[in-house]
């Protein structure tokens, strides 16, 4: 598993202030809550899943459900689009497999984007006609040939970043049945507004 080393000591510190709060410091997938001396009581479980081994620890929550009150767990993976200029690159699929990993039944996804010069979008995904107006539209309302001051990464940069400012940044879809509770015709979109190729990061939480 992972180690963070600023925050144990952190909670070490709480555990020597509190008289309710214990603090085990173990791997997880090794450790038995049912082997804890004080049967009276039961935990609260809040973590942050690492990728590779969601579905074992997930495992090890239901070995030990008897001695849980409540377990929270957080999903997160960064993964990266490569874009050929500009349009709408459609990445439903690819969130969806993410999510179907994480084990997690019901909750929330949330997609970041990296980026200042792209933007994500939930639109039609069943009319490539669609598409089209909107990156017409978009042109029509942020032209690249107007008096911007800045300019230093081409004529496209400016605008880019107007776009950027006109779409999102950041989605939140809800989770149900492991699956993404979208509608009939949505789809999730990496919207590009420069011209050049590019590779895109994208970094995604699914929490419970």
């Amino acid at each position: 598993g992972e180690i963070d080393k600023d925050l144990l000591p952190k909670l070490k510190q709480l555990e020597s202030s509190s008289n309710n709060l214990f603090i085990h410091e173990d791997n997880i997938l090794k450790f038995n809550l049912n082997s804890l001396s004080e049967d009276k009581y039961k935990y609260r479980v809040v973590g942050n899943l690492p990728y590779n081994i969601s579905s074992k620890i997930m495992m090890w929550s239901f070995k030990n459900m008897k001695r849980i009150e409540d377990l929270h767990f957080m999903f997160q993976k960064e993964f990266s689009i490569s874009t050929n200029g500009q349009g709408l690159y459609e990445i439903t699929e690819k969130i969806q497999s993410i999510v179907s990993s994480s084990d997690i039944k019901e909750g929330l996804c949330n997609m970041f984007i990296k980026h200042t010069s792209a933007s994500l979008i939930i639109q039609e995904n069943a009319s490539k006609e669609v598409l089209t107006d909107i990156l017409n539209f978009f042109e029509k309302l942020v032209p690249e040939n107007s008096d911007y001051l800045h300019s230093i990464e081409g004529p496209d940069d400016m605008p880019s970043h107007l776009k950027g400012i006109l779409s999102e940044t950041s989605l939140m879809i809800p989770i149900k049945g492991n699956r993404l509770d979208l509608g009939v015709w949505q789809g999730i979109f990496l919207f590009e507004h420069r011209r050049s190729s590019f590779n895109r990061k994208i970094y995604l939480s699914v929490f419970d």
